[in-house]
């Protein structure tokens, strides 16, 4: 599938400022016009997201500049249409300032003309900004069962403490950070690993149950509408459903901790083997303490679920508005993409994972390739990742910093 795209550009000299005007026709957008040398120079950043990965693309740029007036204008195609490292790399930075507000308010808001491309993309971006607030919000009500005073700011900084950890930690996890910065807010190490662990239980649970009920829901038109897909999903899910199940076992139910315990016995007796199956046996007695805690708190339970439901529904709309930002036409309901993304995450689960980044790719375009091209679905994983990992990251790098500045 090929995409034509037209930009109608005119640039006017207005009060001793050039401004533009502009209309556009498919994927072709400006992203932002700025004045950094000069307020008689315009500079325009234009944004083609699917990038020239799908051969073929026409693309019409109509500028017109009247007399005083100057422009400079700036095509982000960008790695993959020649440029250099640097120059991508400086073009993502641009295009990484996008973001929410509302759902729907949003998609009428784009189909009246009321919102912009440019107000729109921001907005998406703020959707994915939501992931790490909502974790933030769990942690919260979690750690407030150990500790009262416990404020919402803290869990904040606690889950972007979090994300920064496991993403220069090479995929080390969230616990170890989440579990440093909450010693250091007075919670003891061992239940701070213990609650963290919990969080971490409580997140894989939701993931487990949003899948299961999308698909459910819907597996009459998944089984009608894909093929290769298909094939893979029952081990796949079987295998994630398995971890996931064992994992909470292990947290709730005392037959399977003494199991555990029981296996650890069969470690080989050598003095580094031994010493970590004491540090293993104290996590496990931890982890099962501090679950009775807080599992003996139904309603509190029950808030946690709900937060983490919000948390997946809000990332799992991404992909849907990157799709109409593109104004792709593949035919895919809201809910339709509910059920992808809640697979995709899913299935990346099964998937070998490096730093965050690898198994997320690799099963987007697994579930997602059935119902698009696949410049369409690189282009749509282009920039759900955008709005769902470099900028969060971004975001956390500044939150950790703030953490740092509050524990001062």
């Amino acid at each position: 599938m090929t995409w034509h795209a037209t930009l109608d550009l005119r640039y006017q000299l207005a009060q001793g400022r050039t401004v533009v005007r502009h209309r556009h026709a498919g994927p072709l957008r400006v992203l932002k016009s700025m004045h950094p040398e000069d307020a008689r120079i315009c500079h325009s950043v234009l944004v083609h997201p699917p990038g020239g990965i799908a051969s073929g693309d026409v693309l019409d740029i109509s500028v017109e500049v009247e007399s005083g007036a100057h422009a400079l204008v700036m095509f982000a195609a960008a790695r993959l249409t020649g440029e250099n490292h640097s120059t991508a790399m400086g073009i993502g930075a641009l295009m990484n300032s996008r973001g929410l507000m509302e759902l729907i308010i949003i998609n009428i808001g784009l189909q009246k003309g009321v919102i912009g491309p440019t107000l729109f993309s921001m907005l998406v971006l703020a959707i994915g900004l939501t992931y790490p607030l909502l974790e933030g919000i769990v942690c919260w009500l979690i750690i407030r069962c150990r500790l009262p005073g416990f404020t919402l700011r803290r869990g904040l900084d606690a889950a972007f403490v979090g994300i920064f950890g496991n993403v220069v930690g090479l995929g080390a996890g969230a616990v170890p950070m989440e579990s440093y910065y909450l010693y250091h807010c007075g919670l003891p190490l061992g239940p701070g690993v213990g609650l963290m662990t919990l969080q971490y239980v409580f997140h894989k649970t939701t993931v487990l149950l949003y899948a299961t009920v999308m698909l459910l829901l819907q597996h009459r038109w998944l089984a009608a509408n894909t093929s290769g897909v298909m094939h893979y999903l029952p081990a796949a899910y079987c295998v994630v459903a398995l971890v996931i199940v064992t994992l909470v076992l292990l947290c709730v139910s005392p037959l399977v901790q003494r199991l555990a315990r029981w296996a650890m016995g069969f470690l080989p007796k050598t003095e580094p083997w031994q010493t970590r199956r004491e540090k293993w046996l104290e996590q496990l007695n931890t982890l099962a303490t501090e679950s009775r805690l807080l599992l003996a708190d139904k309603g509190r339970c029950a808030r946690i679920l709900a937060v983490q439901t919000l948390k997946l529904f809000l990332m799992f709309t991404l992909p849907w508005f990157c799709i109409r930002f593109m104004g792709l036409s593949c035919g895919l309901s809201f809910w339709q993409v509910q059920l992808l993304t809640s697979l995709m995450l899913f299935l990346s689960n099964a998937l070998p994972n490096v730093a965050g980044m690898g198994s997320i790719e690799t099963a987007f375009l697994l579930v997602f390739s059935s119902f698009m091209t696949s410049g369409e679905a690189m282009s749509t994983l282009m920039l759900f990742r955008i709005a769902s990992y470099y900028f969060v990251f971004a975001a956390s790098a500044a939150g950790t910093f703030a953490a740092q500045k509050h524990l001062e």
